[in-house]
């Protein structure tokens, strides 16, 4: 009898651990078809990163990986379906503090050797371009 009580403790534990996770994931599932039904994808939108692309004479997978990137840091709506798509939620946000936007235009721009004017008029147009096709402005 002795025995047989930490085991069937242990499997129990195990029980309900697993049953946990799988309610988990269930959810994770039940967001992402969510998403997928809205139209919403975790990716900034190909059209628009495409013409984009044209516009400042910039190769399309590295002002997808700026506005992926800029849009991760600032747009809530943008990293919860990122989240969501990675099956990973976080409650950690950075701050949208104007020293906190200075710091990521000067990384961005360092890191894809972009001229920080270009780099803010690319993301500013991609901004405006997808706020008002929610009607924002």
């Amino acid at each position: 009898m002795k025995f047989k009580l930490p085991f069937i403790f242990i499997l129990l534990l195990i029980l309900c651990v697993s049953c946990q996770e799988k309610i988990d994931q269930e959810k994770e599932d039940l967001i992402k078809q969510i998403y997928e039904s809205m139209g919403e994808s975790p990716n900034p939108d190909a059209e628009k990163v495409i013409l984009l692309s044209f516009k400042y004479n910039l190769e399309e997978n590295k002002v997808e990986k700026i506005l992926d990137e800029y849009l991760s840091k600032y747009d809530e709506g943008y990293l919860s379906i990122k989240e969501a798509f990675e099956g990973k939620m976080s409650s950690k946000r950075e701050n949208k503090t104007k020293y906190n936007i200075q710091h990521t235009i000067i990384e961005l721009s360092s890191k894809y050797d972009i001229s920080k004017d270009v780099l803010v008029s690319l993301i500013i147009d991609y901004i405006i371009w997808d706020n008002s096709e929610e009607g924002e402005y």
